[in-house]
């Protein structure tokens, strides 16, 4: 695993000299440079930034080995199916409402991390072309959809179930699309510790990020969005292909599947390769 990082700083001109002795030439307008976190003299070329001030470290993105892929068991999917235009209501806090039920007046997360029995409700009916095997919609894109024919095919032997669509000014019920239902993890992640793990305050609603505590009404975390290293293992094990988890990242449930989905997406191409860094992230080993 290799993480890609920017460091900023103001940089004077003995940091300047410092860093040319490792290769790393900042010009006159330079705020930033980008650095692999395993390069050679990293915490040497690191220690000189931090001296400067201003000074940040980025983490942007992880790269996972071959190696690392293949000898994991289940996954992150970060791999998104097409998308179609947006429901109606978007991700408002009344579509939110409509696919979830109560929302916390303090921090606006649903009281329940489960979608009820509502079904999504689209501007026009959404057109699913020949090659993609599902879609998805503009701000709920970990929510699939499908059709019916592709569900029998694809998704039912995986353990998933489905539900209609509406479309229209008179929610008309689609004859062809449905909605994918996955089940959600019986388990917590192990997040304590873990770049996964970092909270948004919600009390000052600020965007800062870190170890701030639970929403105060509701009792519910809202985690961040990064994905910097291993995804971590359920509290407690059991056997999956495709769950959602019980917790809130960003505005979503992280998708985990098993290697045996993963391999089955591959199969019918709709990733091109599971060593691609924009599709999966493993789950770290015991």
């Amino acid at each position: 695993m290799r993480t890609w990082c920017r460091i900023y700083a103001n940089f004077d001109e003995e940091s300047k000299k410092e860093l040319l002795k490792f290769g790393i030439v900042i010009e006159p307008t330079d705020t930033y440079f980008r650095i692999f976190d395993d390069a050679p003299h990293f915490k040497e070329i690191l220690n000189i930034s931090k001296n400067c001030e201003q000074f940040s470290l980025c983490k942007a993105t992880t790269f996972f080995s071959n190696e690392e892929i293949d000898s994991s068991n289940s996954f992150l999917l970060r791999w998104v199916p097409a998308e179609v235009p947006d429901p109606v209501g978007e991700i408002s806090e009344e579509m939110k409402e409509f696919i979830y039920g109560s929302i916390c007046k303090n921090c606006s997360l649903p009281l329940s991390y489960k979608p009820n029995e509502n079904p999504i409700h689209f501007k026009r009916e959404p057109i699913l072309r020949r090659k993609p095997i599902a879609f998805s919609a503009l701000g709920i894109n970990n929510i699939w959809f499908t059709s019916k024919d592709k569900f029998e095919i694809f998704f039912k032997k995986w353990g998933f179930d489905k539900k209609p669509i509406v479309f229209g000014k008179n929610k008309i019920v689609s004859t062809e699309l449905i909605q994918l239902i996955a089940p959600f993890a019986p388990s917590a992640l192990k997040l304590k510790g873990t770049e996964y793990g970092q909270t948004y305050d919600l009390e000052t609603r600020n965007g800062k990020i870190g170890n701030y505590p639970p929403c105060k009404t509701c009792g519910q975390n809202l985690y961040t969005n990064q994905s910097l290293d291993f995804f971590p293992r359920f509290e407690k094990e059991f056997d999956f292909d495709f769950t959602y988890s019980q917790e809130w990242f960003g505005w979503y449930h992280h998708i985990i599947v098993s290697k045996r989905f993963l391999d089955h997406l591959v199969n019918l191409r709709a990733i091109r390769s599971k060593y691609g860094h924009n599709y999966i992230i493993p789950v770290e080993k015991d």
